[in-house]
């Protein structure tokens, strides 16, 4: 009886001990889990994703991630102030910076007179003739005289264009973008 006191004993501070174990076990893993993710390089909470899959739709994504609605029919731009060396028009104007979170921008654009460069559209007609003709009796000698006509005009061109707005939409592909829970 002894004996079996000990068995029983022995088999409650083993599965007591084993139990222990494992919640200290897990609740280190949801401690460590974050430190662990971030050193092997796994994909942290809030990283935005685009998933090129056919089981998904706007309003689904795979286990652990949300749709990032405010993603919808948008690009994605960097934050910040612009690194020099990267200009525009061969280093007279720096990029602009970007707030985080803010959306802005056109799918479509109209182009207002203050928008264009400045131009013209000038013709120029040049136009000479010379008129030659003979003046006297018959039997006299004829001088001859001439008019000469030139003209220089320059006039401008008719305004040309409807005003309608156009795409400012550069090549893309549209898939589903996803964040990280």
């Amino acid at each position: 009886m002894q004996r079996e006191i000990l068995i029983r004993l022995v088999g409650w501070i083993a599965g007591s001990t084993i139990a222990m174990l494992s919640l200290a076990v897990f609740g280190w893993w949801f401690y460590l889990r974050p430190l662990i993710v971030e050193a092997v390089g796994g994909v942290p909470d809030g990283a935005v994703v685009a998933f090129h899959r056919a089981d998904l739709n706007e309003d689904t994504c795979p286990g652990g991630w949300a749709p990032f609605k405010e993603g919808r029919g948008r690009f994605v731009i960097g934050v910040g102030q612009p690194i020099q060396g990267f200009e525009v028009d061969e280093g007279k104007d720096l990029l602009p910076s970007h707030v985080f979170n803010s959306a802005k921008g056109f799918q479509n654009s109209k182009l207002t007179m203050r928008e264009l460069p400045p131009h013209d559209h000038a013709t120029w007609v040049y136009a000479e003739s010379y008129h030659v003709s003979a003046r006297g009796r018959v039997g006299e000698d004829q001088g001859l005289w001439g008019v000469y006509a030139a003209s220089d005009n320059r006039t401008r061109s008719s305004k040309e264009g409807l005003g309608e707005s156009f795409s400012n939409l550069p090549p893309f592909i549209a898939l589903y973008l996803c964040k990280k829970r």
